[in-house]
Protein backbone atom coordinates (compact mmCIF):
# COMPACT_ATOMS: atom_id res chain seq x y z
CA UNK A 1 0.00 0.00 0.00
CA UNK A 2 1.31 3.51 -1.47
CA UNK A 3 1.57 6.29 1.02
CA UNK A 4 -1.19 8.13 -1.02
CA UNK A 5 -3.36 5.32 -0.33
CA UNK A 6 -2.68 5.29 3.29
CA UNK A 7 -2.90 9.07 3.39
CA UNK A 8 -6.28 8.85 1.72
CA UNK A 9 -7.55 5.61 4.49
CA UNK A 10 -6.47 7.64 7.07
CA UNK A 11 -8.41 10.85 5.96
CA UNK A 12 -11.19 8.51 5.65
CA UNK A 13 -10.95 7.34 9.07
CA UNK A 14 -11.38 11.09 10.03
CA UNK A 15 -14.12 11.76 7.97
CA UNK A 16 -16.00 8.67 9.26
CA UNK A 17 -15.30 10.22 12.85
CA UNK A 18 -16.33 13.37 12.56
CA UNK A 19 -19.92 12.00 10.18
CA UNK A 20 -20.63 9.29 13.27
CA UNK A 21 -20.04 12.35 15.99
CA UNK A 22 -22.36 14.95 13.52
CA UNK A 23 -25.05 11.58 13.06
CA UNK A 24 -25.03 11.47 16.95
CA UNK A 25 -25.44 15.17 17.91
CA UNK A 26 -28.12 14.90 15.53
CA UNK A 27 -29.82 12.13 16.62
CA UNK A 28 -29.67 13.84 20.26
CA UNK A 29 -31.32 17.20 19.15
CA UNK A 30 -33.83 16.26 16.76
CA UNK A 31 -37.68 17.77 16.45
CA UNK A 32 -40.57 17.95 15.28
CA UNK A 33 -41.93 16.43 12.27
CA UNK A 34 -40.28 13.14 11.28
CA UNK A 35 -38.69 12.33 14.79
CA UNK A 36 -38.94 9.59 15.27
CA UNK A 37 -37.94 8.01 11.95
CA UNK A 38 -35.01 10.67 11.88
CA UNK A 39 -33.92 9.76 15.78
CA UNK A 40 -34.06 5.58 14.76
CA UNK A 41 -32.73 6.26 11.35
CA UNK A 42 -29.79 8.73 12.72
CA UNK A 43 -28.95 5.71 15.40
CA UNK A 44 -28.88 2.96 12.73
CA UNK A 45 -26.80 5.68 10.85
CA UNK A 46 -24.27 6.32 13.62
CA UNK A 47 -23.75 2.54 14.92
CA UNK A 48 -22.96 1.26 11.10
CA UNK A 49 -20.45 4.06 10.78
CA UNK A 50 -18.57 3.15 13.95
CA UNK A 51 -18.21 -0.34 12.49
CA UNK A 52 -16.95 1.73 9.33
CA UNK A 53 -14.60 3.49 10.70
CA UNK A 54 -13.19 0.67 12.52
CA UNK A 55 -13.02 -1.59 9.69
CA UNK A 56 -10.87 1.45 8.19
CA UNK A 57 -8.42 1.91 10.58
CA UNK A 58 -7.93 -1.79 11.14
CA UNK A 59 -7.22 -2.05 7.60
CA UNK A 60 -4.56 0.60 7.79
CA UNK A 61 -3.01 -0.84 10.54
CA UNK A 62 -2.84 -4.40 8.48
CA UNK A 63 -1.04 -2.84 5.85
CA UNK A 64 1.71 -1.03 8.41
CA UNK A 65 0.42 2.64 9.18
CA UNK A 66 -0.73 3.83 11.57
CA UNK A 67 -4.91 5.15 12.03
CA UNK A 68 -5.59 8.44 13.35
CA UNK A 69 -5.82 7.33 17.31
CA UNK A 70 -6.95 11.19 19.11
CA UNK A 71 -9.98 13.43 18.41
CA UNK A 72 -7.44 15.92 17.63
CA UNK A 73 -5.77 14.10 15.01
CA UNK A 74 -9.54 13.30 13.44
CA UNK A 75 -10.55 16.84 13.19
CA UNK A 76 -7.28 17.68 12.16
CA UNK A 77 -7.52 15.06 9.13
CA UNK A 78 -10.54 15.52 8.29
CA UNK A 79 -12.31 17.13 5.09
CA UNK A 80 -15.62 16.81 6.59
CA UNK A 81 -16.75 19.92 9.44
CA UNK A 82 -18.23 19.49 12.64
CA UNK A 83 -21.49 21.09 13.51
CA UNK A 84 -22.38 23.10 16.82
CA UNK A 85 -25.48 24.28 15.36
CA UNK A 86 -29.02 22.64 16.27
CA UNK A 87 -30.48 22.64 12.74
CA UNK A 88 -34.37 21.77 12.10
CA UNK A 89 -34.66 18.51 10.96
CA UNK A 90 -34.53 18.92 7.06
CA UNK A 91 -31.31 20.73 7.27
CA UNK A 92 -29.98 18.21 9.68
CA UNK A 93 -31.13 15.69 6.70
CA UNK A 94 -29.58 17.59 4.51
CA UNK A 95 -26.37 18.24 5.95
CA UNK A 96 -25.79 14.71 6.23
CA UNK A 97 -26.55 14.14 2.49
CA UNK A 98 -24.08 16.73 1.98
CA UNK A 99 -21.33 15.26 3.81
CA UNK A 100 -22.46 11.55 2.50
CA UNK A 101 -22.32 12.55 -0.83
CA UNK A 102 -18.86 13.81 -0.04
CA UNK A 103 -18.07 10.17 1.52
CA UNK A 104 -19.21 8.12 -1.63
CA UNK A 105 -16.86 10.10 -3.71
CA UNK A 106 -14.19 9.93 -2.02
CA UNK A 107 -14.83 6.32 -1.05
CA UNK A 108 -14.85 5.91 -4.68
CA UNK A 109 -11.81 7.25 -5.71
CA UNK A 110 -10.10 5.45 -3.05
CA UNK A 111 -11.33 1.91 -4.48
CA UNK A 112 -10.13 2.91 -8.08
CA UNK A 113 -6.65 3.68 -6.51
CA UNK A 114 -6.49 0.66 -4.23
CA UNK A 115 -7.78 -1.40 -7.46
CA UNK A 116 -5.17 0.14 -9.63
CA UNK A 117 -2.45 -0.98 -6.63
CA UNK A 118 -3.91 -4.38 -7.31
CA UNK A 119 -4.60 -4.58 -3.30
CA UNK A 120 -8.46 -6.12 -3.87
CA UNK A 121 -9.02 -6.38 -0.18
CA UNK A 122 -9.04 -2.47 0.28
CA UNK A 123 -10.74 -1.79 -3.16
CA UNK A 124 -13.29 -4.56 -2.04
CA UNK A 125 -13.65 -2.85 1.31
CA UNK A 126 -14.09 -0.09 0.13
CA UNK A 127 -16.53 -0.41 -2.65
CA UNK A 128 -18.77 -2.37 -0.53
CA UNK A 129 -19.46 1.12 2.23
CA UNK A 130 -19.47 2.76 -1.27
CA UNK A 131 -22.30 0.89 -2.29
CA UNK A 132 -24.34 0.76 0.99
CA UNK A 133 -23.92 4.23 1.44
CA UNK A 134 -24.60 5.25 -1.94
CA UNK A 135 -28.01 3.84 -1.16
CA UNK A 136 -28.76 5.85 2.48
CA UNK A 137 -27.59 8.50 0.17
CA UNK A 138 -30.46 8.30 -2.02
CA UNK A 139 -32.66 7.45 0.74
CA UNK A 140 -31.63 10.77 2.30
CA UNK A 141 -32.18 12.48 -1.24
CA UNK A 142 -35.89 10.67 -1.28
CA UNK A 143 -36.61 12.18 2.35
CA UNK A 144 -35.47 15.18 1.16
CA UNK A 145 -38.06 15.85 -1.87
CA UNK A 146 -41.39 14.93 0.56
Amino acid sequence: MTQKQLSTLATLVADSGVFYQKLRHYHWHVKGNGFFVLHEKFEELYLRWAVIQDDLAERIVTRGGQAPATLSEIVELATLSEDRSFPPAQEMVSRLAADLEHLVTTLNRAAKTAAEEEDDITANLLEDIRDEQDKNLWMMRAFLES
